[in-house]
């Protein structure tokens, strides 16, 4: 029945008792302030909890593309850091190529 328009109530309303005492008791409630104010309350607590929610979720998401450049970044940063050692760059100018540590170039070049 909620989903009925109110004209189409009305009419259903005239042939029938149950849907003439729900159009009733509909009006008196649709008039009285405290439900009134109690809707508005809920709908501006909803809409918030949902504003609250889609931040999040934004945020969420800005920080995990933000860890995947960094990750993606770091992992081509030590493949090519790899690719100039055997082709027999100096240390010195893969370091300063890559941004690299010392310590993880080590690591590196230990592991392969």
């Amino acid at each position: 029945m909620l989903d009925l328009q109110r004209d189409e109530l009305a009419s259903i309303s005239k042939d029938d008792k149950v849907v003439s005492k729900y159009m009733e008791e509909l009006e008196r409630i649709n008039k009285d302030p405290k439900f009134i104010h109690f809707m508005s309350e809920e709908e501006d607590r909803r809409k918030l909890e949902n504003t609250m929610k889609r931040r999040e979720r934004e945020i969420g998401m800005e920080e995990g593309r933000e860890e995947g450049i960094t990750l993606g970044s770091d992992k081509k940063a030590k493949e090519i850091a790899l690719n100039l050692y055997q082709k027999g760059v100096d240390i010195d100018i893969i370091l300063s190529s890559t941004s690299l540590s010392r310590e993880e170039l080590d690591e590196i070049l230990k592991n392969h």
